[in-house]
Formats: C-alpha cells, structure tokens, sequence
C-alpha cells in the first residue's frame, strides 16, 4: 500500500509536498509495510492501532522524501519524541482514525510546517474540554449559532496542534493550548490566524501573527507553514 498525493490541502501550499493515506488495522498491514522503517524501542508493546498508525505515518514521510530525491533515510524520533528530518528538511506528520499524512519542506524556503487531522469532537467530549483547550475569546459567539460548534472547535483545537508541529521543532519550546490565540476563522476561504501569547524565540515573539489553512469534512485538517 503506497501513499499519494491526495492530501485535501495538498494543492493549497507551494512547494509543500504532501503524501497521505487510509488504511485499515491489522497485523498484515504491520508486516507488509514495516521493512525499512526503523521501530522506537516502544513498538513491540505497542497496541496494534499504535503500531499502525507509527508505520502509516512513517509510510507518508518516506514517499514524500522521495520525492526530494531523498532515499534510504532512517527517519528516527528525538528524545522528545519529535521525528528527527534530514538537516536539509522540515516535516511533520499526523495520524487519526485510519489516516496518515505527512508535509515536507527545504529549509531554504520554510522555517517549518506543521499538520494535523483530527475527527470531529463530540458534543460530550467539547463540554469537557472547553476550558482546557480554548480560550474565553475563542469561544463560539452567539452571533454564529448556524455554525456547527463541533467543527468549529475541532479546526480550532486542529490548527494549534499544527502550530506546535510547525514552531516547536524551531525553539524546542513547549508550549501550551492557552498560549496561542486562534481567530478569524473564514468557513468559505478555509483559512485562519493566529498569535502567540508568550514568547517562544527570537523568531518567535510574544504578538507574532500568522495564517493556517483548514479543510473540513469526514475529518479535519489544519496546516500552518512559515516562509523565509
């Protein structure tokens, strides 16, 4: 099973090469996928769902470093856990509910990029979480009520796991949901903004303003990159 390009937001963002794919849970699709893809030491107590979703994502990055003509790379994870690109690369990947993707860029054109896919939060799980995940000016006004909440917040909880992606691997920085503020969400144009709330590095102070693309349907997905 080869990824592809279909990204849903594959053709929104130049020079970004995307590879996803679907896949189903099972045993064979471990065995058939895992040659050349080196396991963490975690792997082999792994559940299968894990297993799977480590081997699609892992799947994703090779196809898309190919692409770059970059081939036989060990893509391994950092101390942190982060996937550790070539010198010459910036990547992320992202994997939910039988999905996998990956994004790369050259760094002499991108600081960083970061995606993720994410399903729909349920209304259970939104009321659970509002406080944790969102801030009081992120919360839905009254004025939108035609929207649906669910998606709603789901792209905005999808775009700062894709900002952490994206900064993270540049400031070695952690960071949290309440430390960016996600606004401005245009449901037709499929774009978003952000701001920082604390300074992360010098690249990336307290203020700092960007955009991110979204695409919502079965699942979620959010992109956020940042250019030279």
């Amino acid at each position: 099973m080869n990824p592809n390009k279909s990204h849903p937001l594959s053709s929104a963002i130049d020079k970004i090469t995307f590879a996803a794919i679907h896949y189903k849970d099972s045993e064979d699709f471990v065995l058939q996928n895992q040659s050349g893809i080196q396991n963490p030491p975690s792997f082999g107590k792994a559940c299968l769902k894990r297993k799977c979703e480590f081997i699609a994502g892992r799947l994703c990055a090779k196809q898309a470093l190919a692409e770059h003509k970059v081939f036989e790379y060990q893509l391994i994870n950092k101390a942190d856990r982060s996937p550790e690109w070539p010198e010459n690369m910036v990547g992320s990947i992202t994997h939910t509910h039988n999905f996998a993707a990956a994004a790369i860029g050259s760094k002499s054109l991108f600081r960083g990029v970061g995606i993720d896919s994410e399903p729909p939060i349920t209304t259970q799980r939104l009321e659970g979480l509002k406080s944790r995940l969102f801030l009081d000016r992120e919360l839905l006004p009254k004025s939108h009520s035609h929207v649906d909440s669910r998606v709603y917040y789901t792209i905005i909880f999808s775009a700062k796991e894709s900002l952490f992606k994206c900064i993270y691997p540049q400031t070695e920085t952690f960071f949290g949901f309440h430390d960016a503020c996600i606004s401005n969400l245009d449901l037709q144009k499929g774009t978003f903004e952000y701001q920082l709330l604390k300074t992360l590095g010098p690249n990336h102070l307290k203020g700092k303003t960007g955009t991110g693309l979204f695409y919502a349907e079965e699942l979620i997905h959010t992109a956020i990159v940042e250019k030279l």
